[in-house]
């Protein structure tokens, strides 16, 4: 494995785990200052709504944290999840997209030849 898939992955996995930690630390903050407010007429549909987007974002983050410790390791399915992952991130401007365009061109250029003496 060379040099750029390594730092692909680990940006995967450290950026996917803050993004899932932030969007933890939202929900409470929401979910806090919610739980405070007395003359609330949401809807019960619109916050468990919310509650399920929201469960979603984290695991996505997750899972994409989750792909570059496998690519790490080794994997070849880490490998391609990492790269679906790189074409979602490509629309987060702007860390996303550089983050994206960046494990995209590590992940899918030709890599030379094993070198193979007799």
């Amino acid at each position: 494995m060379d040099i750029h898939t390594r730092i692909a992955a680990v940006l995967h996995v450290v950026l996917g785990l803050i993004g899932a930690a932030f969007l933890m630390l939202g929900g409470l903050a929401f979910g806090g200052f919610a739980a405070f407010v007395k003359d609330a007429h949401v809807p019960g549909f619109i916050l468990g709504l919310g509650v399920v987007f929201l469960t979603l974002f984290i695991l996505i983050a997750l899972a994409d944290a989750a792909a570059g410790i496998a690519v790490l390791r080794g994997s070849r399915n880490g490998r391609v999840f990492l790269i679906v992952f790189s074409v979602l991130d490509l629309f987060k401007f702007p860390y996303g997209t550089a983050l994206g365009a960046y494990t995209l061109w590590a992940l899918l250029r030709k890599q030379p030849a094993p070198i193979r003496t007799p």
